[in-house]
């Protein structure tokens, strides 16, 4: 329970952060990874002489998948933007969101390979359901700030 509540207070904290704008957006994603990574080696026990290595790539992980997401927005945004969009625009936004998943499962799965060096494959799972629960709580943060 202590757990939630920490979680949800530093969600509430991050999330009005997020409506100042788009000049602290970067700022506060770092500080959202770094929560994360936080929250992350507290589900999965991870040991403390392991928690620098994991947040190194953790962080290291998100930053891959932050670029392909951003791609995957990109897509969206152009075709929000064309008024008149084609039949072929709509394909192509739709093979890129395609893309776009294929490269974060091989991000995963690269990654899952790297942190098998040091985590368990238990905690492995952990940290996956660990980050579920993280992302429902963001966007119930989310649906409560709009």
């Amino acid at each position: 329970m202590k757990r939630i509540a920490l979680l949800l207070f530093a969600l509430i904290s991050l999330s009005t952060a997020f409506a100042q704008g788009k000049g602290v957006h970067d700022k506060m994603w770092r500080e959202v990874v770094e929560f994360k990574v936080k929250y992350l080696a507290q589900e999965i026990d991870l040991q403390e002489a392991d928690q620098q290595k994991f947040a190194d790539l953790y962080t290291k992980m998100e930053d891959a998948r932050h670029k392909v997401f951003s791609e995957a927005r990109e897509a969206k945004r152009c075709l929000k933007k064309e008024k008149n969009a084609s039949e072929k625009d709509y394909a192509e936004a739709a093979e890129c969101l395609a893309e776009c998943k294929v490269k974060e499962a091989k991000i995963a799965q690269e990654y899952d390979k790297k942190f098998a060096s040091f985590l368990s494959q238990k905690q492995i799972y952990k940290m996956h359901e660990a980050e579920k629960a993280f992302k429902q709580k963001m966007r119930e943060m989310r649906g409560k700030r709009k």
